[in-house]
């Protein structure tokens, strides 16, 4: 009997910073996903090859069942993550027009963000966007304690959601990672890389 896969959608699932932990890697093992990324820094290293230790562990230990698939790893150094929002307890609601107030973490006259690049993620007339588009917003001002901004499009904001400034993202570090920094990554069958523009 010839057995078909129907299912065309590919299912990637990613994992960053809290997530990079064993029970994720394992629930995750046990899914069915067709890659698994995982998105680099050089401080999560040894995160990094535990789950995917943990991960294959997993998988391994599963019945191999007909349709059985291997789960490939991507590991990803192109993206990272500019800023979070840290300073909310719940969501909140923003509408067309409303000016928001974005303050560095540990201030509480505002939206709180956790940011190693506060000095130079914003500009003046800068586009933000929150999450994956929920909310988008403009630059009113910029000084060294708050951000003023306009809402351009309304929506929901929810606690440790992405902070995107498309035009400071160029601003990374990222085109500096080596081969020689993520090589006990690679040891660990990491199946695929994704690395950014003009790498090396």
């Amino acid at each position: 009997m010839i057995q078909e896969n129907y299912r065309r959608t590919k299912i990637v699932k990613s994992f960053e910073d809290k997530a990079l932990v064993a029970n994720e890697a394992e629930l995750a093992a046990a899914q069915e996903i067709d890659v698994i990324r995982l998105v680099y820094e050089d401080r999560l290293t040894h995160q990094i090859v535990e789950f995917i230790k943990a991960s294959k562990a997993k998988r391994s230990a599963l019945p191999k069942a007909r349709g059985y698939r291997p789960q490939p790893v991507l590991l990803d150094i192109a993206s990272f993550t500019q800023a979070t929002i840290s300073g909310l307890k719940a969501p909140k609601e923003v509408v067309f027009g409303e000016k928001v107030k974005l303050v560095p973490k540990g201030q509480s006259d505002g939206i709180a963000i956790k940011t190693s690049q506060w000095d130079k993620l914003f500009n003046k007339g800068s586009k933000v966007f929150i999450g994956a588009g929920n909310v988008a917003l403009k630059v009113l001002s910029v000084s060294s304690s708050a951000i003023e901004l306009e809402v351009t499009q309304g929506g929901t904001i929810y606690p440790e959601m992405d902070v995107v400034v498309p035009e400071t993202r160029l601003v990374t570090d990222k085109r500096k990672v080596t081969v020689e920094s993520i090589r006990d990554i690679l040891v660990e069958e990491c199946d695929y890389l994704l690395v950014p523009g003009q790498w090396m």
